[in-house]
């Protein structure tokens, strides 16, 4: 099966229409809406759609394989063929047209549609096995009368069934999803639908299968990613940053938080709900969420990859170099406590020079990036005056440190960068 690039699909979804004459896959991909505000259509003798969010109306046509996709629109499923859906949401049902030969659907949710959560109108061949249809206005509608409903739970919709019935192991209990109300369609771990699906098929944690689109996982280890861009312990001189991270199996969206420390250690954050990507990338103007910066700020980076059903996060940090001008490099005030270090980043040691306005008790730690001391490099009382002091960094793995510097009350924080 050929397949066209996203890039086209995003182009097409202008127009809200995309067409193959042998076939294409979506993978991956967040569809929010058009222009137009029409519904999607995807049409080709093969459709492979995986990982993807829907947040309008689709209609597929073709011989069509479905895998762990959000539909919060309608599914007009239209196959003159066979298709295959399986561990995918619909919040407003799905309808199953076209002249379908052979259909399976297998472990998904259909929850809280104002229509029917499964409509079906025309088939040869349908099996409907491992699903949850709950709180919909009819649960499973079958108008050509002889579709398979074995191991469902269907509840609560106001009417469960229209022309059709339950199979094997079909129950009518509450699903226990872990917040309705949220939309957290996850099972709760007392739900009746774990380990209550078809015996013959089993879980990815090797117990009996689940009813639903998001098994209850035991001891089920999170995947992990790494983040690509900006390298970790980078120096950054530019305000415009691309931020880039290997994308996660099911996620729905990542969300970026930044974390700026000044040279005063000071922490100023993003926020949580400012920087969200439906894609593997973000750009970002620093100066868009902190203005102020110093000409050294020190920043984490963290993105939470957010899945079906958890929330996986990885961090890294970078320095951000602002050239300096003749102004940052004066001191502001002779009553300031000035701290620097040369080289850096630097190999093996680096000298630390500071000024003390006045005299006082004066603490220089080295710490890591969780806020541990590595090493004290001055704890005592100084007169006031410019000092130097020495951190011989060779016994010490490669990283980005913070240099500390506290007297009378006043803090300088500066980034440290020992390469190996």
């Amino acid at each position: 099966m050929s397949n066209e690039k996203l890039i086209c699909l995003l182009f097409s979804c202008v127009i809200g229409l995309l067409t193959a004459s042998s076939g294409f896959a979506v993978e991956r991909l967040e569809i929010i809406g058009d222009v137009y505000n029409e519904s999607v259509l995807l049409a080709a003798d093969e459709v492979l759609v995986a990982d993807a969010v829907f947040h309008q109306d689709v209609t597929i046509e073709g011989d069509v394989t479905i895998e762990r996709c959000l539909f919060v629109g309608r599914l007009f499923l239209n196959s003159w063929g066979t298709f295959d859906v399986s561990y995918s949401i619909f919040e407003d049902g799905v309808e199953v047209g076209g002249n379908v030969r052979e259909g399976r659907m297998v472990n998904n949710t259909m929850a809280g549609s104002a229509g029917s959560g499964i409509e079906l109108r025309n088939y040869q061949s349908l099996a409907l096995v491992n699903n949850i249809v709950a709180f919909n206005r009819v649960g499973i509608s079958d108008h050509w009368n002889g579709v398979a409903i074995n191991w469902c739970d269907v509840f609560e919709n106001r009417e469960n069934y229209y022309q059709c019935g339950p199979g094997a192991g079909g129950i009518s209990e509450d699903p226990l999803f872990r917040d309705r109300a949220g939309k957290d369609w996850r099972l709760t771990a007392n739900s009746p639908c774990v380990d209550a699906g078809d015996p013959n098929r089993i879980d990815s944690d090797s117990s009996c299968s689940d009813i639903g689109a998001l098994p209850l996982l035991r001891d089920e280890a999170l995947p992990r990613f790494s983040l690509l861009s900006p390298a970790d312990q980078s120096v950054i001189p530019d305000t415009l940053v691309t931020f880039t991270w290997e994308p996660v199996r099911y996620a729905r969206l990542y969300r970026l938080l930044l974390y700026y420390v000044t040279g005063d250690g000071d922490v100023i954050s993003s926020g949580e709900d400012t920087l969200i990507s439906p894609l593997n990338a973000i750009d970002v103007n620093l100066d868009d969420y902190a203005s102020d910066l110093g000409p050294v700020v020190l920043v984490h980076w963290l993105v939470e990859a957010i899945t079906f059903s958890d929330t996986i996060q990885a961090r890294s940090g970078f320095v951000f170099g602002r050239p300096l001008s003749v102004s940052q490099e004066s001191p502001l005030t002779p009553y300031a406590l000035s701290l620097s270090a040369f080289p850096n980043p630097f190999n093996s040691s680096t000298t630390i020079s500071y000024t003390l306005p006045r005299s006082g008790w004066t603490t220089m730690d080295v710490m890591d990036l969780n806020g541990r001391v590595v090493t004290r490099l001055s704890d005592g009382w100084k007169e006031a005056g410019s000092y130097r002091e020495v951190w011989d960094g060779r016994g010490t793995a490669g990283g980005l440190f913070y240099l500390r510097c506290e007297v009378g009350g006043q803090t300088q924080v500066r980034p440290l960068i020992c390469l190996k």
